[in-house]
């Protein structure tokens, strides 16, 4: 497991901490977090991708792909994210 240290404590890394909390999340908060951490600079395109990848597998991930591939630095409010993922899934329909 990837590990750091923040101020004298060990600590999973941003990456990890968002494989494993997005699956558990409703989607909108879900994608409200993963947007959150790029907007942030907490993490990069490729550090969001590598958590996607340290995701694969976990329960309940199936169902959230999709937030990883709508996540957007540019958004600046968890209400955006959940426009982002209503659409989304009025389109998909």
């Amino acid at each position: 497991m990837d590990l750091v240290v923040v101020r004298g404590r060990r600590a999973v890394t941003v990456e990890r901490a968002l494989a494993q909390a997005v699956p558990e999340l409703p989607r909108s908060n879900g994608l409200a977090v993963l947007d959150s951490a790029l907007h942030t600079g907490k993490v990069s395109r490729a550090g969001l991708d590598r958590s996607h990848e340290h995701a694969r597998g976990r329960r309940g991930v199936a169902s959230r792909h999709l937030l990883w591939e709508l996540a957007d630095a540019r958004a600046e409010s968890p209400l955006e994210s959940t426009m982002a993922v209503t659409v989304r899934r009025a389109l998909d329909r």
